[in-house]
């Protein structure tokens, strides 16, 4: 296999990045509001 370059993980650590701002907005929409869809079935198939 080859090694990435680094442009190549940059795009991978903001793709990552992005993933872990989801969550966060997943989190804080089911705390403010309760378990509404369709944020809690993405919450819940990603646990």
């Amino acid at each position: 296999m080859n090694r990435l370059e680094a442009s190549e993980i940059a795009v991978l650590l903001e793709a990552l990045d992005d993933e872990y701002r989801a969550w966060a907005t997943y989190g804080q929409v089911l705390a403010d509001l309760g378990e509404v869809r369709p944020f809690v079935n993405i919450w819940t198939f990603g646990s």
